[in-house]
């Protein structure tokens, strides 16, 4: 074994992956999204909204992060991608615990998530995953898949914690507690432990191996420009915008669907919770069955499951039918970029 790949993948690489689980664990996409279907149902009981401020409100959150995404990325070519998610962290850690001072206006409140949703851009997985690539080769995709399984247990774990906190202390206290344990907790262990790889170590004592590191880089632009001139291409990227679109419309609606129905908050985020584990569990499984099956047909088959989800919410209301529905759009979510990677 060479000296690359001892230093690439050794304990110290496990340490930077478990950091970035729980920076994703505490992350906007995790904290927000998922809950959000607990907490604007909340913040609708005051405000005395109806579904149209709801989606809107969840329109303020998600598109600023189209342009915030991007512009993150280039902060984070240029400082990193660690100095990029501990400051991102520390402004919406701020923002969560200031938020019980906006007004009951709809306009300040939308204004006021929207820029959340821009600094909490800032915290979505790429700059996660761009320090801990770096600390592996031969495990790099089993590094990924354990980072980004954090997104599940959060799917999974949050929404029940969301329901007690907002029913206990209000939806504004919740999002205080949110932040407070991102300032307590995930910020140290992220400023701690998630560290980049030591470049400069790297080519000091690998010399002979950094030329072709540093070749691939450099092909990377070229690779991407000559991927985007092929249709199948655009393909993929429309089904991924679509999909995704449609699947966390859902997700942030699942809460709110179910209470219609005359569920209660706390047992509908608990079958949102069903929809975490499986997300886990598509991650994970179905990353496995692409490995030995053509890829197409089992992805048809994990977007038919969740379209059949789907359908049997407006179909009926028992609990068999709200876990089959979060079981269909988790593995499905889950799949996803495992498939979009074949």
């Amino acid at each position: 074994m060479n000296n690359l790949t001892v230093k690439t993948d050794s304990r110290r690489g496990w340490v930077v992956v478990s950091a970035a689980f729980v920076g994703l664990l505490l992350s906007f996409g995790v904290l927000v999204v998922y809950t959000f279907g607990v907490i604007s149902s909340a913040m609708s009981a005051e405000f005395g909204w109806g579904n149209v401020e709801r989606g809107t409100l969840f329109a303020a959150l998600s598109f600023p992060g189209i342009i915030g995404g991007p512009l993150w990325g280039l902060l984070a070519d240029r400082i990193g991608g660690r100095r990029v998610v501990i400051l991102a962290s520390i402004l919406l850690a701020i923002g969560f615990c200031f938020i019980v001072l906006i007004p009951e206006n709809r306009a300040v409140v939308y204004l006021y998530f929207a820029i959340l949703g821009f600094i909490g851009s800032g915290t979505y997985p790429p700059p996660y995953a761009s320090v801990v690539v770096g600390w592996f080769q031969k495990y790099r995709g089993l590094a990924l898949g354990v980072t980004m399984t954090s997104v599940g247990v959060g799917a999974a774990a949050l929404p029940p914690i969301a329901a007690i906190l907002t029913e206990t202390y209000g939806w504004r206290l919740t999002y205080v507690f949110f932040g407070l344990a991102m300032l307590i907790v995930m910020v140290p262990i992220i400023a701690r432990f998630l560290h980049a790889f030591p470049d400069l170590e790297l080519k000091e004592n690998n010399k002979g191996q950094v030329p072709a590191i540093e070749k691939k880089q450099s092909n990377l632009l070229a690779l991407v420009k000559e991927a985007f001139s092929h249709p199948k291409t655009w393909i993929l990227l429309s089904f991924a915008f679509f999909s995704g679109a449609v699947l966390v419309t859902v997700v942030s609606n699942f809460v709110p669907i179910l209470q219609s129905r005359g569920e209660t908050v706390l047992q509908a985020a608990s079958y949102q919770s069903v929809l975490g584990i499986s997300l886990i569990m598509g991650r994970l499984c179905i990353g496995g069955l692409i490995d030995r099956i053509f890829a197409p047909y089992i992805m048809a088959i994990v977007v038919v499951l969740a379209a059949a989800g789907l359908l049997s919410l407006y179909s009926g209301s028992s609990a068999g039918i709200y876990i089959f529905a979060a079981v269909g759009i988790g593995l499905t979510i889950g799949a996803e970029v495992d498939f979009l990677g074949f």
